[in-house]
């Protein structure tokens, strides 16, 4: 029988999402995805030399143009649109987990869990919460999209060692001792 694997992770900014997500995708085959994808496919529309991973990167970019950095914009762009519906990001992901789903892809790492809303998603979609936390890395206050998500009994927490090979190490293992309780 064919099992498919959603995994959201959740942590504050520079935590290791998008490289937990890297190393989940490389060793098990997952596809990436984001919640955040077409705030920053719009953005890099508009600013064409940012590659749309490091925002700092774009920082110089958005100062000489709006005085905005990438992510001031795509928070200006993510909340406008949720003021219209407060769910179009996740009805989007929805639908690209399940073509992806079809397509008979092994499971999808969400990258960027950001609010209760898109957590409770994912549970009920099936999937399961990573919240990764890094020593010194703490939440900041500044914006909804940068609030805590907070664990629920089903959820797991992995601390990220602060060195690749160590994430690495407690990402698989987690998924190692989740698939064999799972029958995956």
């Amino acid at each position: 029988m064919y099992k498919f694997d959603l995994i959201g992770l959740c942590g504050p900014a520079d935590v290791g999402k998008t490289t937990a997500a890297t190393i989940i995708s490389k060793e098990l085959g997952y596809r990436i995805l984001g919640f955040a994808d077409p705030i920053r496919e719009t953005v890099l529309k508009l600013i064409p030399a940012w590659d749309g991973h490091n925002i700092e990167d774009g920082i110089d970019i958005m100062n000489s143009l709006l005085r905005r950095s990438p992510r001031d914009l795509m928070r200006i762009i993510g909340d406008h649109a949720r003021s219209l519906q407060w769910d179009i990001y996740i009805r989007r992901a929805e639908r690209r987990v399940r073509a992806l789903r079809d397509e008979g892809v092994p499971g999808v790492v969400i990258h960027d869990l950001r609010t209760e809303h898109e957590a409770n998603w994912v549970r009920e979609y099936g999937g399961r919460l990573i919240h990764l936390n890094r020593y010194g890395v703490k939440y900041r206050a500044d914006h909804p999209t940068e609030m805590r998500v907070y664990p629920q009994p089903c959820d797991t927490l992995i601390n990220n060692p602060g060195t690749i090979g160590g994430f690495r190490r407690k990402l698989l293992c987690h998924h190692r001792s989740i698939s064999s309780w799972i029958g995956m």
